[in-house]
């Protein structure tokens, strides 16, 4: 049974409505617009409902605003062929909550419509989301779409309730463009747990499934191999055989941005999260603090490894950190490392020198090493170091974190990005035909 509403802050009421009145307008014309639109499609569903004998809209409930339950309503879904599969997709199912903006039940944006019996049992720091109006759009269906939903969706909520600004609001409206042109809406339970592209098997895991599988291969009877693959990679190895030969000895490759985000889309498929190493670290080494796990990293200058070390420390005290070595070494010194980081008692070497460099590296150094799992991560030391500043959040969001970084380093990236970029979907047209 539903507890009492949760009270709202009316005062100053005058302050709040003149403060929210813009957006309202905003969203009031926007949706005007879209209903407009949707009106045929929405008479094409309707009449294949009633010619089926269906209802064509089906109600359910939610928590609103001050915790008071709305009944909703979205087009039901329809049975029969491939036009019953497109009037029944999501995008248009759920086209008639615009009406209900228009109600104002929902708003545009704000934080996600949650079922009426969510708050049972909840801490009451994540009530906070009942004070402003649901919204269609909201930043965990951003993250959910671009795969870099990694808090959880109460969390996001709370960000959401928070920032109710207008400038602030317009900001989450526009990042959903992109999400939702590109990004999938397909639950992450049905998805394959590997993905054939171009000439490899990539491993389509959750964040935290991938923390999990990695930490499992510690206990491998022999040292294994994990690879990132960006859309600069698959480039350098559709020119590069011995990279490709190295790439395919891999126990595992995991997908890495935004471009292969992208592929998968254009060829049917869906990718669980984008796994670049940059955001698995954290989740990585807080799981091995916990379980009183060894890294050796390997790479990038020298002063770079000693701040990341002393950062390291810093964050996850419990961490063992058992050594670590710049990546300037020649092949006449690789023995001598390897009964080095042999000796550390690593679990797991990361090696941070740039591809194609670090695949090669690891590819001599693999039959000398003892350590259970080996990484190639990029210039993941450079960015945790605080050596380079990583693209701001937003920019994640819509798949632009390449742009941020061609800004900051042009010269050095501008052929990587801005001919690169091309040619990867060259290789891909190539690879589909």
């Amino acid at each position: 049974m539903l507890s009492e509403p949760i009270p709202i802050n009316h005062t100053p009421m005058l302050n709040r409505i003149f403060h929210k009145l813009p957006f309202r307008l905003i969203e009031l014309a926007i949706c005007a617009v879209l209903v407009v639109l949707y009106l045929p499609v929405w008479l094409i569903h309707y009449t294949y409902a009633h010619m089926k004998g269906q209802a064509w809209l089906q109600a359910f409930p939610v928590l609103g605003q001050g915790g008071q339950c709305l009944s909703l309503r979205v087009a039901a879904p329809l049975s029969g062929g491939w036009s019953a599969r497109f009037l029944s997709q999501p995008c248009i199912a759920h086209s008639t909550l615009l009406l209900a903006i228009f109600s104002g039940k929902l708003s545009l944006v704000g934080p996600a419509p949650v079922a009426l019996d969510w708050r049972d049992n909840q801490p009451d720091r994540y009530l906070s989301r009942f004070q402003v109006r649901p919204g269609l759009i909201h930043t965990f269906l951003i993250r959910s779409r671009v795969n870099i939903a990694f808090e959880e969706e109460r969390e996001l909520a709370l960000l959401d309730a928070s920032n109710q600004g207008l400038f602030a609001r317009l900001g989450l409206l526009l990042r959903a463009i992109p999400a939702l042109l590109l990004g999938s809406d397909k639950p992450q339970t049905d998805l394959p747990d590997h993905i054939d592209l171009f000439f490899m098997t990539m491993a389509n895991r959750t964040r935290d499934e991938a923390v999990t599988e990695i930490l499992a291969l510690v206990q491998s009877a022999r040292p294994c191999r994990i690879a990132f693959v960006n859309p600069a990679c698959v480039n350098i190895a559709m020119k590069n055989d011995a990279y490709r030969g190295v790439l395919e000895q891999s126990d595992l490759i995991y997908p890495d941005g935004i471009g292969i985000q992208i592929a998968c889309k254009l060829t049917g498929r869906r990718l669980k999260d984008n796994l670049n190493g940059t955001d698995l670290f954290p989740a990585l080494v807080e799981e091995m603090a916990r379980q009183k796990r060894g890294l050796y990293l390997l790479g990038a200058r020298e002063a770079v490894c000693k701040t990341l070390v002393e950062k390291l420390a810093e964050r996850w005290p419990e961490l063992r950190v058992c050594g670590y070595r710049n990546g300037y070494f020649k092949p006449e010194d690789e023995p001598a490392l390897a009964e080095e980081i042999n000796g550390s008692g690593a679990d797991i070497l990361l090696v941070a020198m740039g591809v194609p460099s670090q695949e090669f590296a690891i590819d001599r150094l693999l039959p000398m090493l003892r350590v259970p799992v080996t990484m190639g991560v990029g210039g993941l030391f450079d960015f945790y170091s605080g050596r380079i500043a990583r693209a701001p959040l937003w920019m994640r969001e819509v798949g632009l974190e390449w742009l941020y970084r061609l800004i900051r380093e042009p010269r050095r990236l501008w052929q990587r990005y801005l001919i690169g970029n091309f040619v990867f979907m060259w290789h891909l047209a190539r690879w589909r035909s």
